[in-house]
This record gives C-alpha cells, structure tokens and sequence, in this order.
C-alpha cells in the first residue's frame, strides 16, 4: 500500500520522468471520488479515465478502493492495441484516501512499423507489393506499389478480406495463389496472424504481389516442355527409321556378297568351259588330219571335224563375253559393297548422334520441369 509521503516521492520521479519514458503510459491518481491528477509520457495516445473521472466508472479503481487490493486489468482491444491497468491504494492514518494507477498501451510492433515494413517489402519486390494490416474487425492501413491492382473493397474501416478473416481464424500463415480471372493480374498472397503477448490474435499483416513473369516463365517453361516433347517423338521416329535403314543396309550387304560368290562361281565354270573348248578345237583339229589322209572315205569325218572346231570357236567366244559380263558384274559389286559399308557406317553414325540428341533433349526436358516448379514458388 501507498502512503501519502511515499506518493509526494513517486509523483515527483514521474514528473521527471515523463519526457524521456519510452513507453505510451498515463499515469493517475485519486481521492475517494475522482481523477485528481493526471500525467502522461511524451509518447502517450491514451485519452482515456481524464481528470474528474468519477471512480465508479473505471472498474479497476472501484475495485482497489473498496478492497484495498491493488488490482491489475489487461484489456485486449480490437485495434490490435492492449491496454494495461494498474492500481495501487493510497494510504494515509490507516485508512484509505485515494489511489495512485498507471495506464499503458502497447500495440503490436509491426502495426507500429507498418510504413517501414511495407517500404522493404516493396524494395525487395521485383514486380511491387501491395501489404495490408488490419485489426480483428476492419482494415487498418494499405500502401500499394504502382501498378499494383487494389480493389475497390480494399479500405480502410471496411471489414478484411476473407484471406485476412481466414488467417485470423486458422492462427497460422497462409498463402494463396489467384488467377488473372479475379483482379486482372495474378497474384500471391502471403497472409500472417498477428499475435499479442498472451498469444491471442489481434489482427492480420499480409502481402499481396503480382506474378506476371512467374506466369511468363511458367508458360514459357510449358512451352520449351511442349516442343521438347515433339521434338523428341520426331528423334524417336528418325532413330526407328535409321534402325530400319541399318538392318535393310546389313540384308543388302549380305545379297551382294552372295552375289559376288555366285559371280566367282560362275567365273570358274566359263575357265573350265573355255579349257574344254580348247580341247575340243585341238580334237576337232586331229580329226580334220586324220579325214584329208583317208581322202574320199573320210569325207564325212571331216565335215563332223569342222563343226566341232566351229563350236568349240563358238564355245570360246561365249565364255569370253560371259567372262567379261561376269567381271562388269563383280566392278559393280564392289562399288555397290564399298557403298553399303558407307552407308552402315554413316547410319551407326546418325544413330549415336540421335541417341546424344535423345539425352540433350531429355536433360532439356528435365531442366523446363524444374523451371516451372520454381515458376510455381514465386
């Protein structure tokens, strides 16, 4: 209990006091009736309990008089603010005469900065911001970047904004994406409870930007991820083809060198149908003596003599035009050999070509998902 000595002391330290306290405080005192004095900090804003406020009307007082208990009152307020009330009992010849009580008020420090914060946060946004704070019932403040679209149901004293409402509600961070179909551009917005030092919500704070070039390089990320698809279906068509090509080019190979052999072969018969006719010539040629020494009676062999050495003539000069169709044959198997050996390697060639160009385009692909998650965070 406070007596009459010791409150002459404390007014006095109050009166020096309160130019340099850094809180938003009042200080009171009282008779049985009513406020008899009054004092507050340079940084006061409570306007509240003035003097020759009847004590019956503030609880708190009331109470410490009639008790003579001091009595402490926290009042949570819906601007956000909580007002603190303490009052202690003046005592003079052992009883009661007043009461001496300090009223402070503190607000939520990111009400106070508000101008501050919302001056960084639109520093730091590439597109602008537009940040709000409202008490739990209406719209405190917004400060908006140009360019930044505010609707027309966004002011001051009106009611918050359901995302606002819905964060005060859940106690816990939100954040919201919009479509142009609402406000004209997209928008993220990031909403925060805010809450005082007995954990009770007393408002929200939030930020809202636009996010037109999240939006840019999500489609531009679709896009690459669109085209990368075609490209690559058109990769795995030109690399099934190749293969194709490959195997058709490998048959093909495989034709020409049986080919060659059957062309060897027949080489080898037209050698053996070329001695057979020189043979038959030198015969034919024995013959042809032995019927001009028998004269008359051999007249006949010899006729048979000279057809023989006119077909073997005729044989001759058949396997020497098979013998060069044969080798006109075998010049163009191996310029139709050399040919398909080219084409294998150039289609092996083509074929690891695609398949690096099948990898590029998959880490391509991979790189325009991760874009446009990254697109979806900011």
């Amino acid at each position: 209990m406070v007596t009459a000595s010791d409150l002459i002391g404390f007014w006095n330290v109050v009166r020096a006091m309160a130019e340099v306290l850094p809180i938003d405080a009042v200080f009171i005192r009282t008779d049985l009736e009513k406020v008899i004095d009054r004092m507050g900090t340079k940084r006061s804003s409570i306007k509240d309990i003035p003097v020759g406020t009847l004590v019956k009307e503030v609880g708190a007082i009331s109470n410490c008089l009639n008790t003579g208990d001091i009595q402490d009152q926290v009042l949570h307020l819906t601007d956000g603010s909580t007002t603190r009330i303490e009052v202690f009992p003046m005592e003079e010849g052992g009883e009661i005469k007043g009461a001496v009580g300090i009223i402070s008020r503190s607000v939520h420090p990111i009400i106070r900065h508000f101008n501050v914060i919302s001056e960084i946060v639109e520093d730091v946004s590439g597109e602008g911001a537009l940040t709000w704070i409202t008490d739990t019932e209406k719209n405190l403040a917004f400060n908006a970047s140009e360019g930044v679209p505010l609707p027309d149901s966004i002011k001051v004293g009106n009611k918050p904004e359901a995302f606002a409402l819905q964060t005060m509600k859940k106690g816990k961070k939100d954040v919201l994406d919009i479509g142009a179909e609402m406000y004209g551009v997209p928008l993220k917005i990031w909403a925060y409870p805010l809450v005082n030092e007995d954990s009770q919500v007393c408002g929200s704070f939030g930020v809202i930007m636009p996010r037109r070039n999240a939006e840019r390089v999500k489609r531009m990320a679709l896009n690459n991820e669109q085209s990368i698809g075609e490209i690559a279906a058109v990769v795995e068509e030109i690399s099934a083809t190749a293969a194709g090509i490959s195997e058709s080019e490998a048959k093909l190979f495989d034709m020409i060198m049986e080919i060659n052999n059957i062309s060897e072969e027949i080489n080898a018969i037209t050698e053996f149908v070329n001695e057979v006719a020189a043979e038959t010539k030198l015969l034919g040629l024995n013959a042809a003596i032995e019927a001009a020494r028998a004269g008359d009676a051999g007249r006949g062999f010899g006729v048979v003599a000279d057809e023989i050495r006119k077909l073997s003539e005729q044989s001759r000069s058949t396997v020497k035009a098979i013998k060069e169709s044969t080798d006109q044959i075998q010049n163009l198997l191996g310029v139709a050999k050399e040919s398909s050996e080219n084409t294998a390697k150039s289609s092996e060639e083509q074929a690891a070509a695609l398949e690096e160009v099948a990898a590029t385009l998959s880490e391509l692909s991979a790189s325009a998902e991760k874009l446009k998650r990254i697109s979806e965070r900011i």
